[in-house]
């Protein structure tokens, strides 16, 4: 089957077919095929037991498996048949809440929209890591550089997972990185405070999984770097700065 390469709207695709069949009541005949995914001109992973539907000359993708690799988070309420689906966004926004901190010439920064968020509303958080030097400064990191932390008032913590290969990043003076809190990080924290691992699995009984429950959080962005290729305790560093938000019903 030749490459299929295409940005798809997600948001339905697949459900669409499927509620259509099933309220129908009736049989379809498909085709399943395996296929490559670009977004923006960039591959990306798809698993081997994903495969792509053809139907009608139309191609349909499972939508949680695609949301995912946007760094989505799908959910499902069975008995109202709704599909929710949060997603991390780029937006102009202005903060309302906002922490920093600075060491050897680098600052990172976290920003918050608001300080009180309504439950399941979109929670725009976003951190930055800048040179507020006058010298260039050289980064040895994993991936992500700059990375997020959620602690509840109970003490439950959910960690940043980070890809142990070595990036370098060189900062000129003024130069900034900056990074989003994902949905998929809320997720995380729901699913491993129920002590569920399965992500998918716990998305598939969870009507809203991304959803932060009504509570008060810390929010802490943490830059996890070294000076140097030669990592020990002397060149290692961790910069954080963290914010406080409420979840109200």
């Amino acid at each position: 089957m030749k490459k299929v390469k295409a940005l798809l709207v997600a948001a339905a695709v697949l459900l669409l077919m499927s509620a259509t069949a099933h309220a129908a009541g009736q049989a379809i005949k498909a085709a399943l095929f395996k296929s490559s995914i670009y977004v923006n001109n960039q591959l990306k992973e798809w698993g081997e037991d994903t495969p792509l539907l053809n139907y009608n000359n139309r191609v349909y993708v499972p939508l949680r498996a695609f949301a995912t690799i946007l760094g989505d988070a799908v959910g499902y309420d069975a008995k109202s048949k709704t599909v929710y689906v949060d997603q991390p966004n780029s937006w102009p926004v202005q903060s309302k809440l906002h922490s920093a901190t600075e060491e050897e010439g680098l600052e990172i920064k976290i920003l918050s929209e608001k300080a009180v968020y309504a439950y399941g509303e979109p929670i725009r958080i976003w951190a930055r890591l800048s040179n507020a030097s006058t010298q260039e400064i050289t980064l040895y990191h994993g991936s992500p550089l700059v990375g997020f932390n959620i602690k509840d008032k109970d003490g439950f913590e959910s960690n940043q997972w980070y890809a142990l290969d070595l990036h370098t990043s060189k900062f000129k003076p003024g130069d900034e990185y900056s990074s989003i809190l994902s949905p998929r990080q809320f997720l995380a924290y729901n699913a491993y405070k129920q002590g569920i691992y399965d992500f998918d699995r716990y998305s598939d009984k969870t009507a809203r999984p991304a959803a932060l429950p009504k509570g008060e959080y810390t929010i802490e962005a943490v830059a996890d770097y070294s000076l140097s290729k030669e990592i020990n305790d002397d060149t290692k560093r961790k910069l954080k700065a963290s914010i406080q938000i409420t979840v109200n019903e």
